[in-house]
Formats: C-alpha cells, structure tokens, sequence
C-alpha cells in the first residue's frame, strides 16, 4: 500500500495534476466509489497534519468540516456529483489544534464514458491569511477615517487625464454635500465666490510647475453656512513635466480661524480704547480751553451786533464772526462728546419722540431728493437715556447716509424695534462684512434703532477706520461725527454695528439696553 500524502499509482494523474504536486498547492484526489483519498503535502499542512499523519478518506475530509458549515458542504457535493454543478465555494475547516480557517474549494468530477462519476481532482485556498489582511486594512480604513474626523482633514485626489475625482467621507462632511460623483465645476461651485480667483491662481501655479499649493479658501455650503479651510495639494508630473495628477488635503479651521479672528478683534479693541483714551484726554483739555476762549468771542460778537446798523457791511461781517464761533461752538460739543466730558442726565425716554425731534430737524437740513421713511414697532420699551445726546448722535448718523445719496434721488430708512431683536450673539455671527464696537453683551429685550441708506456704500478699508477720530472722506468734514456718536451709545451701554458694501449702501444697527416698564 502506497504512502499516505505520497504518489499512488492507484491514482493515475494527468500533467495538471502532476504540476500541482510540484508546485507546493494544497489539492487532492478522491475516488468517488471507494471514498478514498489522496493529499499532497501542502494539503496535509493545511489542515494541520504532518503529509501521511492521517488516512484522508471522505468521511475524514467531512469531519473537518466546520459544523456549521458541514450541511451545506454535504449538499454541494451531491449537486456536484449529481448534476456537475460547479464547485467553488467557501467555507470553514477546522484543523488539528481545533482552529477553524476559511477555505475556498475549487473540485472537478472525471467521469466514465456513461457518466458514472470516478474522481474528483481539487484544490484549496487558505483565505486565512486574505482575510486576516482585508481585515487589517478594513481597521486601517476606519482608524484613518477617524482621524481625519478628529482632525477634520480630508483627502482628496484628481486625476487631470482622466478629468475624475476622489473624496473620502469627511471632505463630504466639510462640504456639507452628500455622497456623489465629484468634479471640477461642482468644487468651484461651492468655493465662496470672493475666494475663487485665489483657487484658480493656485491652480494655474500648480499647472505651471508648482509642487506644493498651500492656500487659505472659504467654503460655502448648501445651507449657507461659511467654513474656513486649509486646502492643500501636491503635484505629480510624467516624464515631460506635465501635471498629471494631485494629490491633497482640506483640513476645517472654522473654528480656529473663528478664534483667531475674535482674537484680532480684541487686541484691535483694546488699541482703540487706549488710543480714545488719549485722544479723549487731549481732546477734553484742548476743548475747555477753546470753550473758553469762544465764550468771549461770541458774547462780544453778539455785542458788536447791537451796535451796528442792520445791512450794513460791518453788521454782516459781525454775522460771520458769530456763526462761525457757533460753528466752533458746535466742534467744541462734539470734541467734549468724544472725549466722554459732556454727560447728560439720564432719565426714562421713549426712543419714538426722541426719533420724531430728530427727524423734525434734519428735514430742513437735507436736500429735497433726498425721502425718509419711519418705522416704528410698537410697543417699544423704554430706556434709561439722555435724549438730546441720542438725537446727536442720530443726526450724525442720518446726515451722513443723506450725503452718502449726493445729487441723486435716495431713500433713507430708519427703524425701531423692540423685544423681537435676536440676540446679540446671533446678531453679530450673521453680519456680514461688519464693524461691531460696543459693550460684549447686552439683554435680549435691547432696543434695536436701524438707519440705512442705498447711497454708495463704504469700502472694507473705510469700515475699518469709520470711528476713529479725524477719519473723514468728505473734503469739509473735521471727522469727529461718528467718533462722537460712538462714544454716545458708550455711554448709554449700548453698541453699533455697521453693513455696508460698496455700491449697495450702508445700514447702521444701535442697540441699547431697555429699562422694563413698571
């Protein structure tokens, strides 16, 4: 009797089967009517045996046969052996030490010349080892997807011959889209149009042989929320130096870039106080010293006047000395106002009087292409305030947005409203392009008084230097207007924010705390 796991001349073979003997592959051979089997070594191994340790019969071979598969197993080689159904399957085995292993199975039936089955010649598989890898590449795929959510980074790839793009889950997440073919025109689509050039610069720099792009670009979602984004790439070239393909990265810094920014806006705070500090104290010395050098002059030249002949040159030349001292009168208020000198008495006021004054005295003082309307909720609460202060500073606000218009016909709109004002937290996150200066917090009933004009709007660059003192774009304008008119709302715990955009307008919101009715 032959060796067992060694050639059997019972067993004549064809040349595949004598060069799998050769190749070190795990098959065997069975004789269908007798049961008998026969193992190459690798086969023996496989199973865990040393070649020959075992008679592999097919009862043997279904014994191995994980329990919860052996049914199955049985039923596959009836169809096998019945029908020529084809056999390859997986399923378990269980080797000696009890281990159970995947296996795939490949088995061919050689019949007699009427059918009768006689052999059937097969091979298995250890997927095992496929398995364990797919496994720890599974555990690779999910680790990294989990760091870029951690991270917020996302990778992406674009082949440029092939025009087709990949992204992995969390750049779908950054984006704010769902799950979908990517291509050029759609991320440019969500690319937030202010930061377009600067992508397309970046890609012309990449197609002209940069290999590292770096840049800063907003995203700007379906749902119209803004992220901040890291959007990084590095090229690959062929052999001519063309660009082929990218290789990158967008890693989500809103929240960073939102600290950051808050960061700036404090320290730019903080060097405006100090400076208004300073320019308040040389302000309020220069402004009662010139106080009182303008008391003399304008009691004399309202003296004068009294001796002078009505019509007459001199009569008119002590005119001109007195309305330019009140002029200087009238710079000399605002200079006391921003420098924080001129307090009023604070007393309840409703906001909707103090309006209708204002708007009592600025009609006369504005050209007649210029229309005002005014809206008031009702009911508006009251307030803790100095009326003839707010209705400066009011005035301030609305002659300006009237000069804003120039010679063309405009609007000036200007409204007041009470408890329905969103928070101020929501207030400052939705504005847009904004200048925020005033008190961090302020009650959720403030009153909130909005004056916009569709006049020609104000560059980023003017937004930033609006309040400062002496700052003015108009050639006969001193600059202390809304310097003065910031320090006004200061000083009633109030803030100012400001939208404008050049071309489409400016408004201005002032918030100020209400006092509860009693």
């Amino acid at each position: 009797m032959p060796a067992k796991g060694s050639r059997n001349e019972d067993f004549p073979t064809d040349l595949f089967v004598e060069t799998l003997f050769f190749s070190g592959i795990a098959y065997f051979v069975r004789e269908i009517a007798t049961g008998k089997g026969f193992w190459s070594d690798s086969q023996f191994r496989l199973f865990g045996y040393e070649p020959g340790e075992v008679e592999p019969d097919f009862p043997f071979v279904v014994s191995r046969v994980h329990p919860e598969d052996r049914s199955q197993f049985l039923q596959w080689n009836r169809e096998l052996l019945d029908n020529d159904a084809p056999f390859n399957h997986v399923y378990r085995i269980l080797r000696k030490d009890g281990k159970s292993i995947q296996v795939r199975s490949h088995i061919k039936i050689q019949r007699a010349p009427d059918g009768t089955p006689l052999k059937a010649f097969g091979i298995l598989q250890d997927l095992s080892h496929k398995n364990d890898s797919e496994a720890k590449i599974r555990a690779s795929e999910k680790a990294l997807k989990e760091a870029q959510r951690i991270a917020n980074i996302g990778s992406w790839s674009h082949n440029l011959q092939t025009h087709e793009m990949e992204w992995s889950d969390e750049m779908y997440r950054i984006a704010g889209i769902p799950k979908q073919k990517i291509h050029q025109e759609l991320l440019f689509s969500l690319v937030y149009p202010e930061d377009i050039p600067r992508l397309k610069e970046a890609e012309r720099a990449s197609m002209e042989g940069e290999d590292y792009i770096d840049i800063e670009i907003r995203l700007l979602r379906p749902d119209g929320e803004v992220r901040y984004t890291q959007y990084r790439w590095r090229s690959i070239k062929d052999s001519q130096g063309q660009e082929i393909k990218r290789f990158g990265t967008i890693q989500d810094i809103t929240e960073k870039k939102k600290v950051e920014l808050e960061r700036l806006r404090l320290e730019r705070r903080i060097l405006e106080t100090e400076k208004l500090e300073s320019l308040g104290l040389l302000a309020g010395g220069i402004a009662h010293d010139f106080n009182n050098l303008l008391t003399g002059v304008l009691g004399n030249a309202d003296l004068l006047l009294g001796y002078l002949p009505e019509g007459s040159r001199e009569h008119a030349c002590a005119e001109g000395i007195l309305k330019s001292a009140e002029a200087a009168a009238e710079l000399v208020r605002n200079l006391l106002d921003f420098a924080g000198k001129r307090r009023g008495k604070l007393r309840p006021i409703q906001i909707e009087e103090v309006i209708e004054n204002t708007l009592a005295l600025l009609k006369p003082l504005i050209p007649s292409h210029v229309n005002i309307s005014f809206e008031c909720q009702e009911p508006l609460p009251v307030i803790q305030g100095d009326p003839l202060r707010i209705r400066q500073a009011l005035m301030n606000i609305l002659l300006n947005g009237a000069e804003a218009l120039g010679t063309k016909p405009g609007n000036l709109w200007i409204r007041a409203k009470g408890k329905s004002t969103p928070p101020v937290e929501d207030t400052r996150r939705n504005w847009d392009k904004s200048m925020v200066s005033g008190p961090e917090l302020l009650p959720e009933d403030a009153l909130m008084i909005e004056i916009e004009d569709n006049g020609e709007g104000m560059s980023q660059e003017t937004l930033e230097q609006i309040f400062e003192p002496f700052f003015t774009t108009k050639f006969s304008g001193h600059g202390l207007g809304l310097a003065s008119t910031l320090e006004i709302i200061r000083s009633h715990g109030g803030q100012i924010l400001i939208r404008s955009k050049k071309g489409e307008g400016s408004l201005f919101r002032i918030l100020l705390p209400s006092k509860p009715k009693a």
